[in-house]
């Protein structure tokens, strides 16, 4: 997962550059860890959006879901979200969504405004228990690369 190495401490607002677009392919998503926060950003034909990496249910790997136009479907269990919006279309549960644009030399530019992840109460019995781990992500193994 690309790591972002920023001297600002995560609660100063800042305009990120992610890299290049051409990094993730059209209709899928990658994870981004900025200043200890995971993102994801998706490229969809309708535009870039990003959102918080986790799923609220049950930490599935958002940037392995299933886009169509400009819905994210969890790989987990299928809660469905509004990238435009964050909100929960199926779940109870919404995004933290991040402003991104793309600049007119074709960088990703994140506009990161604190830690302000929305909470949310998993429905009880449904929370990850000892037996339960996160599976992998659109990125592979977490020290596969880094970009400083």
């Amino acid at each position: 997962m690309p790591t972002l190495t920023y001297p600002e401490p995560i609660t100063a607002s800042a305009d990120l550059n992610l890299g290049p677009l051409a990094q993730i392919p059209l209709g899928e998503g990658r994870n981004f860890m900025v200043r200890g926060t995971e993102i994801a950003v998706f490229h969809t034909r309708q535009g870039i959006y990003a959102t918080q990496a986790a799923c609220p249910h049950r930490q599935g790997p958002l940037a392995d879901g299933l886009i169509g136009g400009t819905t994210l479907v969890c790989p987990f269990h299928a809660w469905k979200f509004d990238l435009t919006t964050g909100e929960a279309l199926m779940g109870q549960c919404g995004l933290q969504i991040y402003p991104v644009r793309v600049t007119e030399g074709g960088d990703l530019r994140l506009m990161l405004i604190g830690n302000t992840a929305p909470t949310c109460a998993v429905p009880a019995g449904e929370e990850i228990g000892v037996d339960q781990t996160p599976v992998g992500s659109a990125t592979g193994p977490a020290d596969a690369w880094a970009v400083r």
